[in-house]
């Protein structure tokens, strides 16, 4: 079976496709459950972002903000506005599903993926972070701050660097390309670092996971 891209599962949500590619994945679709299964999660981030935007459209600009454009802009130029057009929300999903937007929508600090990444994975996880990245998480373990730290390699085509990262407050605080084994954070004694079992593990990221979610 050809591979079909969530670019065109998007595309194919949308009707915008050629007939003649619509009937061909509607034929996947009906051999395929792996298929079918990427197509409901596009529908299901596709509603979440509409609901999303659909939400915004609604937040009034602050008062006195909209006067004082107005006033601002020359007499000449004055527009009606036309109403915002409508979203590929179907495109908008797809990048929904692949970078955690509703997530980072929901979270106050707006972490990054990788930030999440960190905050989910089990050691031995691998993660494809796009087209060029993948994230592989080696180990955790508590520094001689008692923080709970990660380490984990970045693969690309041309290398594989091994960094690692320890939460402090609400954040990973991370340390450059081959220089975890050395992390010390300041005024840190030399006791050595603890190597964390995969139960101390998981509870440290659910721990966390509800930390995150509370603020």
């Amino acid at each position: 079976m050809h591979t079909i891209s969530d670019e065109q599962l998007s595309a194919f949500i949308d009707k915008a496709l050629p007939d003649s590619e619509m009937h061909h994945i509607n034929n996947l679709l009906a051999e395929s459950a792996e298929l079918r299964e990427r197509l409901h999660k596009l529908q299901q981030a596709d509603e979440m972002a509409r609901q999303f935007f659909a939400s915004q459209d609604e937040i009034p600009l602050p008062a006195g903000l909209l006067e004082q454009i107005q006033a601002h802009r020359p007499e000449a130029e004055i527009v009606t506005l036309q109403p915002r057009a409508r979203w590929p929300w179907a495109i908008a999903a797809s990048v929904v599903l692949s970078v955690g937007l509703v997530w980072q929508i929901l979270s106050p600090a707006a972490y990054t993926a990788t930030d999440r990444a960190l905050l989910s994975m089990s050691s031995g996880s691998v993660k494809i972070m796009n087209a060029e990245e993948r994230l592989e998480i080696t180990r955790s373990e508590l520094n001689s701050a008692g923080q709970f730290c990660r380490y984990f390699i970045v693969h690309t085509p041309v290398s594989s660097e091994e960094s690692s990262a320890c939460w402090q407050g609400e954040q990973w605080l991370y340390q450059p390309p081959g220089s975890s084994s050395q992390y010390q954070p300041a005024g840190a004694s030399e006791q050595p670092a603890q190597s964390l079992s995969a139960d101390e593990e998981e509870r440290w990221l659910r721990n966390l996971s509800q930390q995150t979610q509370a603020d």
